[in-house]
């Protein structure tokens, strides 16, 4: 028999939580089922699922950020005021219309170039890459002192918007398991939901600096978490001939070792 694989850190946590839901949902653990419905006891799997795959979200909620961008900011820079207004003058309607709709031109162009990566390096490369437009974006509008820097920011914003609406749900299709890949789905509505509000939330109480600062904190969150700890998709490895790296991928993400790898794949 093969010997399990030593897990560490939240792979082993989420293994030991998740058989003892295991043992609650099947009422081998003080028979659950005998006062509650058995629906209630399996609600814990998609919290738990929700922690340990959610880094990716964090990316979903950067990505609809440059949606409501503009909400909060176009008072600021329709200002006078140059303690507000970095420009020094306000901007005008033919500007507000470009800054408005560079984004949604971006996002035409962006599942091109960010599907190609993902097909040729990987799907987490492919992610990773998508939040540096993000971080590129906000910090160059965030000491922006001509118009032509926001403009350039609103398209990679726009650029990484679409590669993430992209590239996202296929990389939650290719992790998650029967059983929660529609949970695991809807998890992207909340955070993009997420990145709207936040613009609003935000952007009337901070300088443009501060509001542009603050949303790069968000992709830069994810590129570092996701840098460290992403796995790749197993379905990618699989497709270019890295069996080993899937099966591993594998025991990431189901918390399991190599032979529960093995008996586990015939029903996912």
């Amino acid at each position: 028999m093969k010997s399990a694989m030593p897990m560490h850190g939240y792979a082993f946590r989420f293994s030991v939580a998740h058989a003892y839901y295991e043992k609650l949902a099947t009422g081998t653990y003080g028979g659950p089922d005998a006062c509650f419905p058995p629906y209630l006891w399996r609600l814990p799997f998609f919290y738990l699922d929700v922690l340990c795959y959610g880094k990716f979200d964090l990316l979903a909620t950067a990505g609809d950020l440059p949606l409501s961008w503009t909400s909060p900011i176009y008072p600021k820079l329709y200002s006078n005021d140059t303690s507000i207004n970095p420009l020094g003058k306000p901007i005008t309607e033919h500007q507000d219309g470009w800054i408005g709709s560079l984004v949604t031109i971006g996002a035409i162009v962006g599942p091109l170039p960010f599907g190609f990566i993902s097909e040729k390096f990987g799907r987490k490369i492919g992610l990773l890459s998508i939040a540096l437009p993000h971080i590129i974006s906000y910090f160059m509008m965030a000491f922006a002192k001509h118009i032509y820097m926001f403009y350039i920011g609103r398209i990679l914003g726009g650029l990484a918007m679409g590669g993430g609406y992209t590239l996202l749900p296929m990389y939650i299709a290719e992790i998650s398991q029967n059983s929660n890949r529609g949970m695991m789905s809807q998890t992207l509505n909340v955070f993009w939901a997420i990145g709207n509000f936040l613009p609003y939330a935000l952007g009337p109480f901070l300088s443009i600096m501060w509001f542009n600062i603050v949303l790069a904190c968000i992709p830069s969150i994810f590129f570092l978490s996701f840098l460290a700890i992403g796995p790749e998709s197993p379905y990618y490895l699989v497709k270019v001939n890295k069996i080993k790296e899937a099966e591993k991928a594998l025991m990431l993400l189901r918390s399991l070792d190599e032979k529960g790898v093995e008996v586990g794949t015939g029903s996912n």
